[in-house]
């Protein structure tokens, strides 16, 4: 099973581009030790956290083999590869071999009880809300 979120090709933006940000923000933490999200070629603002993704918390971090946390390509001001492999490997960074088999929703999504990819008539693939310089 490749059960998660998978944000791809978009962008990770603060709400208005005039707010100040006092506090970043992280690309997520892990709810349980299943954890798996993935973001991949996505555009991060100056209000993501540079460590990218968290631990729950330093007394139940609720990692394990078994959590994804991690990011394909991204870029922007809210990138820091360094940044994110000081933090303790948390957030992992993809190679190409590594993302390949998350590298289209045909790949990740399972039609119920067959099992066989490609269930993917349920993505609405057009954007909600027309981008604006505000959010570029």
């Amino acid at each position: 099973s490749k059960y998660g979120v998978y944000i791809h090709d978009s962008h990770v933006v603060k709400a208005n581009s005039s707010l100040e940000i006092r506090h970043k923000c992280p690309l997520g933490r892990p709810w349980n030790s299943q954890h798996r999200s993935i973001f991949s070629g996505c555009y991060l603002d100056d209000s993501i956290l540079p460590a990218g993704y968290i631990e729950w918390s330093s007394s139940d971090p609720r990692l394990s083999q078994n959590t994804t946390m991690a990011e394909f390509r991204d870029y922007g001001p809210g990138f820091n590869a360094t940044a994110r492999r000081e933090a303790g490997n948390v957030t992992i960074e993809m190679t190409e071999g590594e993302y390949e088999p998350f590298s289209s929703p045909e790949k990740v999504f399972q039609f119920p009880f067959s099992g066989e990819f490609g269930n993917t008539a349920w993505i609405d693939a057009h954007p909600q809300v027309e981008l604006t310089s505000d959010y570029m």
